[in-house]
């Protein structure tokens, strides 16, 4: 066997027992929030057709695609997981009670130019709400992310070294910083789009959702600020 074949293929990662166990804590800590906020873990095939992607996202992502063809079926790994989830809402169109409320943490392949800390092969926790008109499902999420940063601080109540030392709060912060500043200002720029006085419900329902979902109002203005 050669050297190369004892490698995994380029962009993909193996997890040995410790990496494993840090992946696994990490993704603990996105299930406990999502369950806090009510959602419903789901799953769907790591291989879709292509057509699901290229009628998202056009022919273009072809190249970004590991696809295949094999008994005249176009099949492709998953470069993302809401293609998959919007199928499954639409495969039971007006079966399903609105909204949902739905997370998966899914492993997911996208071929294109890697970059620090992105790699070919990704995971990606995702919470989405479907069926919800208001503006207070935006807030909900962006709630969710600071929970998330909030509750995954490393316990005082677990002794150093014992099964591995997790992350440091500000390791997390730094880690979650480069997810957190694209996804503020997709928000930003989807609530424009409500018009004048946005901001204000935007602030409102960061803390008016009750104890379980909400931010303290000084967060909640920091945030609303911050779009």
């Amino acid at each position: 066997m050669s050297k190369k074949a004892l490698q995994p293929p380029r962009g993909t990662r193996d997890f040995y027992p410790d990496d494993y166990r840090r992946r696994e804590w990490l993704f603990d800590h996105f299930r406990a929030v999502a369950h806090r906020y009510a959602f419903e873990e789901v799953d769907a095939p790591m291989v879709e057709h292509a057509e699901l992607f290229t009628r998202k996202a056009g022919e273009e992502i072809v190249d970004q695609l590991y696809h295949f063809e094999i008994h005249d079926r176009h099949l492709a790994l998953r470069p993302e997981m809401t293609p998959s989830v919007a199928r499954m809402i639409i495969a039971r169109a007006g079966g399903l009670r609105m909204p949902t409320r739905w997370f998966t943490v899914t492993q997911n392949w996208r071929y294109e130019r890697m970059t620090r800390g992105r790699k070919r092969e990704h995971f990606q926790w995702n919470m989405d709400v479907w069926g919800e008109p208001e503006v207070t499902a935006e807030a909900e999420l962006v709630g969710a992310i600071f929970s998330l940063l909030d509750g995954s601080a490393p316990s005082p109540e677990v002794p150093e070294g014992e099964l591995f030392n997790p992350p440091t709060g500000t390791e997390l912060q730094s880690f979650f910083r480069c997810e957190l500043i694209p996804m503020l200002q997709s928000v930003a720029t989807h609530l424009e789009e409500v018009g004048f006085g946005f901001t204000y419900e935007f602030e409102s329902g960061l803390f008016s959702m009750g104890d379980a979902f909400s931010l303290d109002a000084g967060d909640a203005r920091a945030v609303a600020g911050a779009l």
